[in-house]
């Protein structure tokens, strides 16, 4: 599971956060999360598959509309406010920049460097940093990188970042076992495009103001930063 995997735990741990898992057979835990999942799978999934989309973009945009279109601003039934208003009221956030998200989140995997400073990873090899080959023994680094795109490969060896891999033969450019995983279902163009429409209102509603939810805001007075 995901909350179990190697990648999570690390990454939760580079950024100090405190994973806390429920136990079985206590819901109360975890109901709030799990209610969410069912809401979305009642409101969100339904239509997308009336209007599947194709890439990874189209999906993240169509989702942000419906979550902050039409769940953010629904009053919840136990709270009683709109989800974003319980966000943002009295609320210290902790931001981390979205260069800092993507690395920590990367898949890692050791690796040696052989005497002409070439690695072997996934069926393709690789020129290693200078500074990382050895003369008498093959040195072991870490490999750092992203599932679906093998051509950017990050060395760290001791702990430190030595620079990244430049592809000599790439004959695979994401790890098989993901990429089935990814691959898009058939398109079945039928229904009303409830998401096209959210989507629209929300590209408009960006338009005029930033999204109150964003990940990461550049400091003000920054410039394409208004000042408050």
């Amino acid at each position: 599971m995901i909350y179990q995997a190697e990648v999570f735990t690390r990454a939760c741990a580079e950024l100090g956060i405190r994973h806390l898992s429920a136990k079985t057979g206590r819901p109360e835990g975890k109901g709030k999360i799990e209610r969410w999942f069912a809401t979305f799978q009642n409101e969100f999934l339904p239509e997308l598959s009336l209007h599947p989309v194709q890439t990874l973009e189209a999906l993240n945009e169509r989702l942000w509309a419906w979550i902050e279109e039409a769940y953010h601003v629904r009053t919840h039934s136990e709270t009683g406010e709109p989800p974003a208003e319980r966000f943002l009221r009295d609320l210290e956030r902790r931001t981390v920049p979205p260069e800092r998200l993507q690395r920590v989140f990367l898949w890692r995997e050791d690796r040696q460097v052989d005497k002409t400073g070439v690695i072997q990873f996934a069926g393709n090899r690789y020129q290693a940093p200078a500074g990382t080959e050895h003369a008498q023994r093959a040195p072991e680094v870490e490999l750092r990188y992203h599932p679906l795109r093998l051509e950017e490969l990050e060395v760290w060896r001791e702990g430190r970042f030595a620079g990244k891999a430049r592809p000599l033969d790439l004959y695979r450019s994401r790890l098989d076992r993901v990429a089935r995983a990814h691959e898009p279902a058939a398109p079945k163009r039928t229904g009303l495009p409830y998401l096209e429409l959210l989507l629209h209102r929300h590209e408009e509603r960006k338009r005029q103001a930033l999204s109150p939810l964003q990940l990461h805001r550049p400091e003000p007075g920054k410039e394409g930063e208004p000042r408050v």
